[in-house]
């Protein structure tokens, strides 16, 4: 059984790689012209950076684009793409489309009992989801702002998934051990955070059906990888999810 689902924001809730693209471009455009490279392209976003902070997805980029000698400051990178977050959600009539089959499961989880949160690394996941108008329907909102308040290292460390587990557990007065816990995100990040922390159940979410992400997904630990969240064994109504934790040989699942 699992008690505490976690979610990611960005590309899992919400579709919002039209969104993370334009905000990378605007951060990195100019360190790629000034180095005499082409602009970023919508799959190296896809691949190194969506649902990422600066500091876990940039260097690998750099590296692919065979920039490793460049010194680059990431916190005014992860500035820049801030900034330009908060100047489109200040902008009226910007709208990004809720990713519906994720968002129905979070709300009937929640409905039967679970507790359901979002775990992202963007610093204005509040905001989006305040936005959107379904901040309410979460019980917990870890961010980025929130992760560098509390000096946390990003996914794919455990640490954000580690407080939120520890902070739902203290304020429910429910036993939440990592292995009746549930991570559902669409970068390897968010699976290998998942595995560190040793959680019960892991979901890779692939909605481009990018075979390349999907590669990277159960590589990074994922022990399913589904491109659409109706394809959970018997969703809707019962939500019985079973998939076997290859380290301790039991079975775990989300059931009403």
């Amino acid at each position: 059984m699992i008690d505490l689902v976690m979610f990611d924001m960005d590309g899992t809730l919400i579709d919002t790689a039209d969104l993370q693209h334009s905000g990378w471009s605007a951060a990195l455009n100019p360190v790629f012209e000034e180095h005499g490279q082409a602009p970023l392209t919508r799959d190296e976003c896809l691949v190194h950076l969506n649902g990422q902070s600066p500091e876990v997805g940039v260097p690998p980029l750099l590296k692919a684009r065979g920039l490793t000698d460049i010194d680059i400051d990431l916190d005014a990178v992860g500035e820049e793409k801030s900034r330009y977050s908060k100047q489109w959600l200040d902008t009226p009539g910007n709208t990004v489309r809720i990713h519906d089959d994720v968002f129905r499961l979070a709300l009937d989880l929640r409905s039967a009992g679970k507790i359901v949160v979002v775990v992202s690394s963007s610093r204005s996941a509040r905001q989006m989801l305040d936005k959107l108008g379904i901040l309410k329907d979460f019980d917990f909102v870890m961010d980025g702002s929130l992760r560098r308040e509390f000096n946390l290292r990003a996914k794919p460390e455990p640490d954000t998934l580690e407080y939120t587990r520890q902070r739902c557990e203290k304020e429910t007065a429910r036993k939440l051990p990592p292995n009746r816990c549930a991570m559902i995100g669409d970068t390897s990040a968010d699976m290998r955070a998942a595995h560190a922390m040793t959680a019960g159940l892991i979901i890779g979410f692939n909605p481009e059906r990018n075979s390349s992400v999907a590669q990277s997904l159960k590589r990074s630990g994922a022990h399913l990888v589904l491109t659409n969240m109706r394809d959970v064994p018997g969703f809707p109504p019962t939500m019985r999810i079973a998939t076997r934790n290859v380290a301790s040989g039991t079975q775990h699942g989300l059931e009403q």
